[in-house]
């Protein structure tokens, strides 16, 4: 699914919306969670992740509506980031290229939301992993839109573009309330975390001992602080736990329906042929097109630490 090292570095995003004006937040019955996918990833494969199809099957669906937005570079080098890589980063064995200095270089992307947000919104919450987790603070650093929470699932800093990291840091600190959830097997980037953490006000960090780059799993026993995040109440459980093998929840999910928002509807995608967790790549891969897709929907579901390492090394061969 990954592009050559040696395509082209412009692209165009399809049916980009304009910037919108949108609704004051209303009441509702339901609480709709907007839910951005990883980098190289797409609305259907976040969806059917495990981790992802955990947290939708623990919660009351009469209650909570999930809408997966796409990026709206669907193909060519960018697709399904949404952050387009530097026009000339070159990759390097030590991570380093020309970072972008636009702060309007994720225009595209925001405005995409944007026009989600006004189709489908309000919103209760805004769910990223991953690059869609880095994402989030440039969203709410560069839009109108208002959630209640913010949830960010192994994300980091987009430190390689400049400008944007310029309208975060103008923005910060963000108040909403925030959950910030750190893998401590997600090897390359759970030492991100931190700082992507410090970047609110009035959020909780929550760390799984046996997580991976992914959602954690209904048997992690970090999991059900997602769901008393989700739920709002109080955080007062510790912030860093070991597996149980008590059931969470629930012990036999219930299938949930949720649906793509209409201005990304991904119903003529390819599907992965091995939906799961998303790979976990180093984070000097989102310099420029690698031809590992960056967090791809094709994954083992439990990849082990060495398994992640093997294919870590492979990716940094191909620079």
């Amino acid at each position: 699914e990954g592009s050559p090292m040696d395509a082209p570095t412009t692209a165009t995003p399809t049916d980009a919306p304009s910037r919108t004006v949108l609704p004051p937040i209303a009441e509702s019955s339901v609480r709709k969670i907007l839910c951005l996918h990883g980098g190289g990833g797409s609305a259907a494969g976040f969806r059917k992740q495990p981790g992802m199809r955990d947290l939708m099957a623990s919660l009351d669906d009469d209650e909570y509506e999930f809408v997966f937005a796409s990026s709206p570079y669907r193909s060519g080098p960018y697709g399904g980031l949404w952050m387009r890589f530097p026009p000339d980063g070159k990759p390097t064995p030590d991570g380093k290229g020309e970072p972008t200095t636009d702060p309007n270089w994720a225009e595209a992307a925001i405005a995409s939301l944007d026009q989600v947000v006004a189709d489908d919104g309000p919103f209760y919450a805004i769910l990223g992993y991953s690059q869609g987790a880095a994402f989030i603070p440039v969203y709410l650093a560069n839009t109108e839109s208002t959630f209640d929470k913010a949830m960010l699932y192994c994300g980091y800093l987009p430190t390689t573009h400049q400008g944007l990291m310029d309208t975060i840091d103008q923005a910060a600190p963000f108040s909403i309330e925030a959950l910030v959830f750190i893998g401590d097997n997600d090897v390359f980037f759970a030492p991100l975390g931190p700082a992507l953490a410090d970047k609110f006000s009035n959020g909780v960090t929550v760390r799984s001992t046996t997580a991976g780059h992914h959602l954690p799993y209904q048997n992690d026993a970090t999991f059900p602080r997602t769901l008393t995040f989700m739920e709002g109440s109080p955080m007062d459980a510790p912030t860093t736990a070991t597996p149980t093998n008590a059931p969470t929840r629930a012990d036999t999910p219930k299938p949930t329906e949720a649906r793509t928002p209409s201005p990304t509807r991904t119903e003529n995608e390819t599907p992965s042929p091995k939906p799961g967790a998303e790979m976990p790549v180093p984070p000097q891969a989102e310099i420029s097109p690698s031809p590992t897709p960056l967090d791809s929907d094709a994954a083992p579901r439990r990849a082990s630490v060495a398994a992640v390492v093997a294919a870590t090394a492979v990716c940094l061969g191909l620079y």
